[in-house]
């Protein structure tokens, strides 16, 4: 597994430059439910390997006194299996079912601001009862996890609880490339892989945004107040979205409903340019298929985001 220093990615060099008032409280997070017979010794024990097999989730931020953030993958500790994780534990059996809601909010929310960048405490885990029922609440800062590593955490969750609970080692699939490996390699190749791009996106970055229509209403103009309008396409234009439209013209899902929403744009603004910013899970072949850069078991964050300027 690999430890040490390790350069920020683009994606977590963009979060940490933002300045936020509580960077450590940008988690995402999962309540799974548990079959009632599992025990929580077991469950505790199969998250240590998960933390100690995936070494992006034993990584450090650290503010130097320049400012600068720096990034650093805690070695194994066998004196520390999991970097330490703990699992937490919280009994709402008695409860009554009017307050259950908000202990269980009140409780998952203090166990998510928990986390502490420069100690590499990024994975904290609550073990939750409610009469025979068993939970997980699982909460990982994003610096470290995106939705593909989830589905590989998933995954090696039940396997590492069953070896354990059978008393034998856990032996789970073998990792990809190292997300520091990956790193030190986006570091060192990424600019020359996207070199003949660069010129491209810099016009795009550089170009004006349309201002959105606003409607002057009064009101807090916040979360709590914003409104949402729904509609759903009839299995007639499901099938055309799907199978007829991307066949007839080469192109994508996304290209398609990205045109929808320009021709929707237009109609509303009167402006024939929109300035999109899109997200990817930013796991893409970007070194020319090179066999060795292969992150379909990489545990890390990979996301990538995209402004695109489309015009009608």
């Amino acid at each position: 597994p690999a430890c040490g220093p390790l350069p920020l990615t683009p994606i977590q060099r963009r979060f940490l430059a933002q300045d936020w008032a509580e960077p450590q409280h940008f988690n995402q997070a999962m309540l799974l439910e548990l079959d009632p017979q599992t025990d929580p010794d077991t469950l505790e024990t199969a998250l240590r390997v998960l933390v100690d097999h995936h070494e992006a989730l034993r990584t450090r931020f650290v503010r130097a006194a320049d400012g600068q953030w720096q990034a650093d993958i805690a070695a194994i500790d066998p004196a520390r299996p999991g970097a330490g994780l703990v699992l937490e534990r919280a009994d709402f059996s008695a409860l009554a079912e009017a307050d259950w809601t908000d202990a269980l909010r009140e409780r998952t929310s203090a166990c998510q601001r928990g986390m502490d960048l420069g100690a590499g405490r990024l994975v904290r885990a609550l073990w939750i009862e409610r009469g025979p029922r068993r939970l997980l609440l699982l909460a990982i800062h994003h610096l470290v996890v995106d939705g593909v590593s989830w589905r590989v955490l998933l995954d090696d969750l039940p396997t590492a609880c069953d070896a354990v609970g059978r008393g034998a080692v856990p032996v789970l699939p073998a990792r990809t490339l190292s997300f520091a490996d990956w790193a030190h390699q986006l570091q060192q190749d990424g600019p020359a892989a996207v070199a003949d791009e660069r010129a491209y996106w810099a016009g795009i970055a550089a170009g004006g945004v349309p201002a959105l229509p606003v409607d002057h209403m009064s009101g807090p103009d916040d979360h709590a107040s914003a409104d949402s309008v729904t509609t759903r396409l009839d299995p007639a234009d499901t099938a055309a979205l799907l199978h007829q439209a991307p066949a007839a013209w080469q192109t994508r899902i996304n290209d398609l409903l990205l045109a929808a929403l320009l021709r929707a744009w237009q109609r509303w603004s009167g402006q024939r340019e929109l300035l999109l910013s899109l997200e990817g899970h930013g796991r893409e072949d970007v070194f020319d298929g090179r066999r060795d850069v292969d992150v379909s078991r990489t545990v890390g964050w990979f996301t990538a985001l995209l402004d695109r300027k489309s015009t009608r």
